[in-house]
Formats: structure tokens, sequence, C-alpha cells
């Protein structure tokens, strides 16, 4: 039987932030089973479907960008897929964007080269100075959007899959301050 793979973004944004990766994957198996899709499922005597999700995100950190790899026995297009999923899901976890792939396409860990974090604070952190360069994080910019205040920062090489939970308790012996908020903006591949 033929199989197609197809890779999808969707968001995790709030409350659905303090959902662990383990339920997350229940939440999208059973959206998939109720949409109907002809998902391929494993071999054996438990049967799970061919599902996997890319690096799991520390409880409380929002994304816009979370990805996952899905099997299929039937060619769909990708925007029948979004909309079938949709239609499963609410809009806090709306799949956003889905492309088929090669089956020998490499997982979504090997295809990361970076992840964007934006960190949003309630104090003025303008005039903190920056922090010295740690080997593959960097801060790309500083905006202020209402009353917050964020930085945005690239994680790259060795440290695409670093905690952004860890990284936040850096900044806050650092700047004496806390975010209040951790959103993943965007994967580079």
């Amino acid at each position: 039987m033929d199989k197609f793979r197809y890779r999808v973004k969707h968001q995790k944004i709030a409350p659905f932030h303090f959902i662990s990766q383990l339920d997350l994957s229940r939440l999208w198996s059973r959206a998939f089973r109720r949409a109907g899709l002809p998902v391929a499922y494993s071999q054996g005597f438990n049967p799970r479907p061919l599902l996997s999700f890319g690096p799991a995100l520390p409880l409380g950190v929002e994304s816009r960008a979370e990805y996952w790899d899905v099997f299929l026995y039937q060619e769909l297009s990708p925007e029948e897929i979004l909309m079938i999923l949709n239609r499963e899901v609410l809009s806090e976890l709306k799949a956003e964007e889905a492309n088929i792939l090669p089956l020998s396409f490499p997982s979504i860990s090997r295809s990361m080269k970076g992840v964007r974090y934006s960190y949003y604070f309630s104090q003025s952190i303008e005039e903190k100075a920056g922090l010295s360069p740690d080997m593959g994080i960097e801060e790309e910019k500083r905006e202020v959007v209402g009353e917050l205040f964020v930085v945005l920062f690239l994680f790259k090489e060795e440290k695409i899959l670093y905690s952004p939970a860890k990284w936040a308790e850096i900044l806050r012996k650092e700047w004496g301050e806390s975010p209040v908020r951790i959103v993943k903006e965007e994967v580079l591949w």
C-alpha cells in the first residue's frame, strides 16, 4: 500500500501551551480519527497512527510554529488536509500549512537549522546591556509591543534544541527580570 508523507505546521497558543507533548499527540491522533483522514498505522499488536512531532516545547511556552509529520495511505491536497483538520480543533491549535514530502526526507529535528523565540517582559529592558554571545544564541532585535517589551532571539547550531525556559532563567539572572511570556515564532529550515 502506498504512503504519502505530509509535514503540517500548527500553532499552540494559550491556554493550550500548558498541554504536554504526550497529550498533544493524543489530541492530534483523535482529530485525525474524527476527521476520517486515511492515516497509515504502525504494524503489530497495538497499532498507532504514523505521526511524529518535532522537539517538544516546555510547558508554558507558546508556539506559532509547531510541526508534525503524518503518513497517509491516500494522497490528498494540502489545502484539503488543512480544511478537514481545522474543523476538528480549536483555533488556538489551528493547522496553518501542509506540505507533501518525499518518504525519505529527513525528520523534523534533523531538518531544523534555527529557531526564533520572542521573550516578552513587563518592564523596560531597553537600557539593559546585551548578553555576551552564547554559542548558537543571538539577540536579533528589541521592540515595544503595547505595554510589553519584546526581545527576539535566534537559537542556532547546537542550541536549536536548547530549552527556551533555561534561556529565560539566564535572562532573569543577567537582567533581573523574568519574561512573562515566551513564544516560538519560527523554525528555519
